[in-house]
């Protein structure tokens, strides 16, 4: 299975799960949350985005995360090691504190791109941003 597909199979139990939590009465936060930049990213999450919001009542969704890809460089390190034919862990990261993440303004044009995909549902207030 490529990531396509893994990305669309575990949304459709994501999505499943959030339909019980609402079925007992409670409101939820959808987290897109890491947004990971891979090839195709922009389509991917365009369809995840949209299946979300088409598929849980809006009244019942409280706000929503949106983070860009991050990991402690200790663990990269380690990820790299183990699992070298990863093209996604061998790229260059910016690196800043000890967290590994995408460079400036490549984060700038994620967090962009989500926020405007939500903001078709959701009031930019109900937004929360991780960077």
């Amino acid at each position: 299975m490529n990531l396509y597909g893994y990305v669309i199979n575990l949304l459709e139990i994501v999505i499943s799960l959030h339909i019980t939590f609402i079925v007992l009465g409670k409101s939820i936060r959808l987290c897109f949350d890491p947004v990971i930049p891979v090839k195709g990213w922009k389509k991917i999450y365009v369809q995840c985005v949209e299946s979300a919001f088409s598929n849980l009542p809006i009244d019942c969704i409280h706000d929503a995360t949106i983070g860009v890809f991050r990991m402690s460089t200790a663990h990269l390190r380690l990820a790299r090691k183990n699992r070298p034919q990863l093209e996604l862990l061998q790229r260059e990261w910016d690196v800043r504190d000890g967290t590994a993440s995408c460079h400036q303004k490549e984060r700038e044009e994620i967090v962009a791109f989500m926020k405007d995909l939500i903001l078709q549902w959701l009031p930019e207030e109900r937004i929360a941003v991780w960077t």
